[in-house]
């Protein structure tokens, strides 16, 4: 419309120049037109360049062009990385503050929920008015599906360690231990009693890389009940390859190896009495102690007993134990 407008003008005027300057001006519109339609309507460039200082430190200033189509923006250096906590807890707690009620749960991205399922959280959410001794339940501990152990073999071995940790481990945690704490963000959370103590998730970098047991933490350092409960249970998809299980059993190892360092464990140790700390230490960190010592005492037995064989000292102590009548000694070495 523009343009035939122009062109009226310019063949109504009869002067070649003002035919040339209306032409060039419709060229103009048409250059402006393709750039606006292959690039956005806002572009940020960054120009590493110096400004003036002020007492605040580096202003950022808006240069614009001389036609004004697009501006410049001249960014400011950080005093450090721009990453300053672990991204998954930072979302989560920046979440908490648009959501409403009483309970919270928060489903990870490769998590699924049930339609049956979710006819079951009416009775789920009746367990925070329920009496559960001493003091009131704010984590009431769910059961997950893992909906991935078909595909492959390596699949259904992820599956039944989490069916084994999930129903035998996590109840005897829960009760009579009581020293269960949140290892799922498909648990269901007091939200008017985690918003008050900074969120559900601690967002602290390489100490909180598992930043969904630092909710447990704080429950039990306030005398907080945790529960658990078998009848409800929310699907969750798990990598398959064996390259990504090694990932995850090397991050989980590695998140607690950081929490032992964590103040949250510090504090809580001086609470417990000596049964609860024992099964506190087996809960964090004992697990892989205990493991990597299983490890250990297999491959000395593999490694040992051909050695016992190959250099005669089988033999020998066989010979001894005889002699003696050491049966004990013989039922071990011939076993």
């Amino acid at each position: 419309m523009k343009t035939s407008i122009l062109e009226e003008e310019a063949v109504g005027g009869g002067g070649d120049h003002k035919v040339g300057k209306l032409m060039q001006i419709i060229e103009e519109k048409k250059s402006e037109s393709s750039i606006s339609d292959t690039q956005a309507s806002f572009k940020d460039k960054l120009i590493d360049k110096e400004k003036n200082m002020n007492e605040g430190g580096k202003e950022i200033n808006l240069q614009s062009q001389a036609n004004g189509a697009d501006q410049e923006i001249y960014h400011i250096k950080l005093p450090g990385a721009a990453k300053i906590g672990e991204g998954e807890p930072k979302n989560q707690n920046h979440a908490v503050v648009f959501t409403r009620g009483e309970a919270l749960q928060v489903i990870d991205m490769n998590q699924d929920n049930y339609l049956e399922e979710a006819l079951k959280m009416r009775n789920l959410l009746e367990k925070f008015n329920e009496d559960h001794g001493l003091h009131p339940p704010t984590i009431l501990s769910v059961c997950e599906h893992i909906f991935t152990g078909s595909i492959s073999f390596l699949g259904c071995f992820m599956s039944n360690q989490k069916i084994i940790f999930e129903t035998i481990g996590q109840k005897v945690l829960a009760t009579p231990l009581k020293v269960h704490f949140q290892y799922m963000h498909s648990d269901l959370s007091n939200r008017n009693f985690h918003i008050i103590i900074g969120g559900i998730s601690r967002a602290s970098r390489v100490i909180n890389l598992s930043e969904d047991i630092i909710a447990g933490f704080n429950s039990i350092l306030r005398q907080r009940n945790i529960t658990h409960h078998e009848y409800i249970m929310v699907g969750r998809g798990l990598d398959v390859g064996l390259n990504q299980i090694s990932l995850f059993e090397a991050n989980v190892a590695y998140s607690n190896g950081e929490q032992i360092l964590s103040r949250d464990i510090y504090r809580s140790s001086h609470q417990f009495d000596f049964f609860n700390m024992l099964s506190y230490y087996f809960t964090i960190i004992g697990f892989y102690v205990s493991s990597m010592m299983v490890a250990i005492i297999v491959h000395l037995f593999l490694y040992g007993k051909p050695y016992m064989s190959l250099s005669g000292l089988e033999a020998t102590i066989m010979q001894q134990a005889l002699m003696r009548g050491n049966n004990p000694l013989k039922a071990a070495i011939t076993s």
